[in-house]
């Protein structure tokens, strides 16, 4: 049927999806895979991407999305937070007098048509993270202090709001300034649990990308702490830079969304910002490994999610993917860009095939999907 994704062959875990070393429901910053499985994973994008259209009233830019499934939500249904404004371009935000950006939220039942819910919950704010620990949602944003449409002047801090159930939040907390090498920008920030302690990867400096007037995050770096809500130490270098002779970042780090594996690797899903010879900007999305979070592998690999040229897209951007036991899924929703200068930003789906788990009755094949039962 048009707009289904067929079931993962061999992907499909017992209802619900348990720690079988703790006794608990895995938290969805968890991956219930291995990292071998989540770097051979191949990502079919839905048929009726994208999916979530900016709103018409905040011009053309719904971007950076987070998430939770239904498992992890006080309703039992999706959520999806984004930020919503103009596009980047001056010529744009002067001719449409677009509004700041802001976060919004959605709500769906599937996942695939979502509803918005009317609610801003940070004004001038974009880059959003939602983490679930406990009773209690975090929701980590860039909040952003100067903007001058067409410049490197995009300056921001990350803060924080927490709920208990997603409908009342906090007052902001702040969370992280920038440091001086880092250029008077912080953001794009990801949670997840080290050793006990808490690594925040967050992008920091600034690219500026002469062809799209606007800039995009030039490295990315760690703050670790013993305490989700802070105060976090950042570490004096970054973990992630580009260099030109990297052919999938040599412009800029971009963004990455870390998460644990059940073998004890970090992934990291990072879009990167890269150019080609005789060609423009572009972004797309890798796989890249970690035992630390400090030192990472997999930078030489292929990217996995590019730009649809068929729908004119030229970026694909920020992601967050995440284990959903309602469809038995392992789902990624991403933002993509049509065009440079003057561009629209809008939020697709991809869904993670495991093709080398090919034939679980004779038990040839490469590895197999893990599963996991009360304790």
């Amino acid at each position: 049927m048009p707009g289904e994704i067929s079931p993962l062959p061999g992907a499909t875990l017992k209802e619900p999806v348990y720690d079988s070393r703790e006794g608990k429901r895995f938290e969805p910053q968890t991956l219930p895979f291995t990292k071998e499985q989540l770097v051979r994973a191949e990502w079919l994008k839905h048929p009726d991407n994208p999916l979530i259209l900016p709103l018409p009233h905040t011009a053309n830019y719904l971007a950076d999305p987070t998430w939770l499934p239904p498992s992890h939500t006080p309703d039992g249904k999706y959520h999806l937070i984004a930020p919503a404004g103009p596009d980047l371009n001056p010529v744009r935000l002067v001719k449409e007098r677009a509004v700041p950006p802001k976060l919004v939220e959605f709500t769906s039942e599937d996942g695939i048509k979502w509803d918005f819910t009317g609610k801003t919950l940070v004004e001038g704010a974009t880059r959003p993270y939602l983490f679930h620990e406990g009773d209690t949602y975090y929701l980590f944003y860039s909040q952003v202090t100067r903007f001058v449409p067409g410049t490197k002047y995009l300056d921001s801090h990350i803060k924080m709001i927490s709920s208990k159930d997603m409908q009342t939040w906090s007052e902001p907390t702040e969370i992280l300034r920038p440091s001086k090498d880092q250029n008077n920008v912080v953001g794009n920030p990801s949670i997840v649990k080290v050793n006990g302690r808490y690594q925040m990867h967050h992008s920091g400096g600034k690219a500026y990308l002469t062809d799209c007037l606007f800039t995009e995050p030039e490295s990315i770096y760690v703050a670790e702490s013993d305490n989700v809500q802070g105060p976090y130490t950042l570490r004096d270098k970054p973990v992630i830079t580009p260099t030109d002779g990297d052919p999938h970042m040599n412009v800029g780090a971009g963004s990455i969304k870390v998460y644990n594996t059940i073998d004890g690797y970090l992934v990291g899903f990072q879009n990167t910002i890269f150019k080609r010879k005789r060609f423009k900007t572009e972004s797309a999305i890798k796989v890249i490994w970690s035992k630390d979070g400090i030192m990472w592998e997999g930078q030489e690999n292929e990217h996995v999610i590019t730009p649809d040229r068929s729908k004119h897209q030229t970026f694909a951007y920020a992601c967050d993917v995440r284990w959903d036991e309602k469809s038995g899924e392992l789902r990624m929703y991403y933002n993509t860009r049509r065009g440079r200068s003057l561009g629209v930003e809008e939020i697709s789906l991809a869904v993670a095939q495991f093709p080398h788990e090919i034939d679980r009755q004779s038990g040839e094949g490469a590895i197999e999907v893990p599963i996991f039962e009360a304790a």
